[in-house]
């Protein structure tokens, strides 16, 4: 009798081969090992876009969409990749007021054609909405994009688009869910005076009932940059939000004595803080000019009732966070005596807390701004 050995996956089995030729094989079952359960999406409360990922020798950057995850403590932790394309996006990125979808702008092609394209962590990017070269194109304006509440329970998303050749742009809304999802101008400003570049639109930022929308641009009013807010209502289910009326300044665009360039805002959950960044253009050494923004708070006298909010300026004060843009409200108070900002400096994200209004920088824990990662990070949102 010769016996031989055969390996039966990582198990083996005795053959025994009898004198007849009989054949007779003692393989032990094994249990099919357990499912595993699919992979958990990615942890995201600050999502933010990151072009760490551009490809050597090419001038096209592939990007990626990145997420930061906080703890019940508010320690962050993980900065992982959730999306990542061939092509370049847009800083521009925004989560839905609810936080279950991220909204950004990347181009699909190498021709430079520009979507609008929403997901949930976890989950595959769809294309909401293709731009147009001669049609209506993404604005080029920095941190162009906002969502918002819209109409029952489905958000919107605002931006500003610009129509066909023309260099000036408009305010736009969409709803992203609807079947065929086509923009609607809310808004036509009129052009800044010749030469007033800087007054040209910038940023936008949404209050918590979505019936105020601020942005930065010439104010006939003051005669110079200012921080403005369009009234916007939406009376009749089955409607996009629309303008009630001509956009209000809020206050000028001033970094000291000079008139500012505005960058990007963020308006707080509970509607009584918003931010903005703006700085100058500042020569450096050798001649050449840089632009240095920072952050400013407006503390807001906030009402809201009825669906209706009303608001106006209590106080204007330049916070000390040094060089920041995109800032980004943390959803809730961190404590009782600071509201916490996230930030862009440098390409990294940074945590700055700024006192409420009877405290001190000493009651707040990042009463210096803090870096926490982010990996070589353009537009960021908190949601």
């Amino acid at each position: 009798m010769n016996t031989l050995r055969l390996v039966c996956g990582t198990r083996t089995a005795n053959f025994i081969v009898l004198l007849s030729a009989t054949l007779v094989t003692v393989c032990e079952s094994v249990a099919a090992p357990p499912s595993k359960p699919p992979p958990a999406p990615p942890a995201a409360d600050i999502a933010y876009m990151s072009i760490s990922n551009n490809a050597a020798g090419s001038r096209w950057f592939s990007a990626a969409v990145r997420g930061i995850a906080f703890d019940d403590a508010g320690q962050p932790y993980g900065d992982a990749e959730i999306w990542k394309a061939e092509t370049r996006f847009t800083p521009a990125i925004a989560w839905d007021p609810d936080g279950r979808y991220v909204f950004w702008v990347q181009e699909v092609d190498r021709k430079g054609t520009r979507a609008l394209m929403s997901a949930a962590p976890g989950t595959n990017p769809r294309v909401v909405f293709v731009f147009s070269s001669t049609g209506l194109r993404f604005g080029q304006a920095s941190d162009a994009l906002v969502s918002g509440p819209g109409r029952g329970s489905t958000p919107v998303v605002y931006f500003w688009g610009v129509m066909g050749t023309t260099n000036w742009g408009s305010l736009w809304v969409l709803d992203p869910f609807s079947a065929s999802p086509q923009p609607q101008e809310v808004y036509l400003p009129d052009a800044p005076p010749p030469g007033e570049v800087g007054g040209s639109l910038q940023g936008l930022g949404l209050s918590p009932l979505g019936r105020q929308l601020v942005f930065g641009a010439y104010s006939v009013e003051l005669g110079e940059r200012a921080v403005v807010a369009l009234p916007l209502v939406c009376n009749e289910v089955g409607t996009l939000p629309a303008a009630s009326g001509p956009p209000q300044p809020m206050f000028p665009a001033r970094y000291d004595a000079d008139q500012a360039w505005i960058q990007s805002f963020d308006w707080s959950r509970d509607g009584r803080r918003l931010v903005v960044a703006m700085g100058r253009w500042v020569e450096a050494p050798g001649g050449a000019y840089v632009y240095d923004p920072e952050l400013w708070v407006a503390d807001l006298n906030y009402v809201a009732a009825d669906g209706a909010e009303q608001i106006s300026v209590a106080s204007l004060t330049h916070v000390p966070s040094g060089a920041a843009v995109y800032p980004s409200w943390a959803p809730s108070v961190v404590t009782g005596s600071c509201d916490r900002l996230a930030f862009n400096r440098g390409g990294g994200i940074w945590l700055f807390d700024v006192p409420r209004q009877g405290f001190q920088a000493s009651d707040c824990t990042f009463a210096v701004p803090g870096a926490i990662g982010g990996k070589a990070t353009a537009a960021l949102d908190w949601k």
